[in-house]
Order: C-alpha cells, then sequence, then structure tokens
C-alpha cells in the first residue's frame, strides 16, 4: 500500500499458488490511474470470486489502510520520493558529464 502524490493510493497483489510460491509478479491498482474499481482488479487479476474480493477491497481501503496511516506509512511517501528524485538527478548528471566527454573528444580530434 502506498498513497503517491501523482498516482494516489496504490496496492500491490501478488498472487501465489497452492504451494505458496508466487504465480506471477506483482501488478499494481492505482486509484487515480485505473479505469476499474479495486473489487473488479482483484477479480480480474487475483481470480477471487465477487464476494470476497468485495470484503477484500473494503477491508483493504477501510481498516487497512487507518491502520497503515497511524502507523506512518504516509511518512515514508515523501522518503521514497526524495530518493527516486535524488537517482534521476544523479542520472542527469552522469548522462551530460558523459556528453560533455563526447564532445571534448570530437572537439580535439576535427582540432
Amino acid at each position: 500500500m502506498l498513497n503517491m502524490r501523482w498516482p494516489g493510493f496504490m496496492v500491490c497483489v501478488t498472487r501465489v499458488d497452492e504451494d505458496g510460491w508466487g504465480a506471477d509478479e506483482k501488478r499494481q491498482w492505482y486509484a487515480n490511474r485505473s479505469d476499474e474499481s479495486l473489487v473488479q482488479f482483484l477479480s480480474s487479476y487475483a481470480q477471487l470470486p465477487e464476494p470476497e474480493a468485495s470484503e477484500l477491497a473494503g477491508q483493504v481501503q477501510g481498516p487497512w489502510r487507518e491502520t497503515w496511516l497511524a502507523r506512518g506509512g504516509a511518512e515514508e511517501n515523501p522518503k521514497l520520493e526524495r530518493v527516486a528524485l535524488e537517482w534521476i538527478v544523479g542520472l542527469v548528471i552522469v548522462a551530460l558529464l558523459a556528453l560533455m566527454g563526447v564532445a571534448f573528444i570530437i572537439w580535439l580530434v576535427v582540432k
């Protein structure tokens, strides 16, 4: 569960086989970006029966989310966004330095 700035409330789901191993890679459902409700997502991806999907969605969007918020879950989001921004800025700086190095080598060769 995350509550991010742009996509909004997000829930990650991983399907598990009967043997306990993950069946597929996890998929995310975003409240602000999804055309389907959480109940529909749980019914289609997790292959839950409609009543069970409805009950689980109610738990996730109600008591579980409130507990997550009460335990400081929302405070983790700014940290994640800051770390992501730092990585992006770092990659942009490295790319610019690489381009400057290539331009310098071309300038040396042409001169």
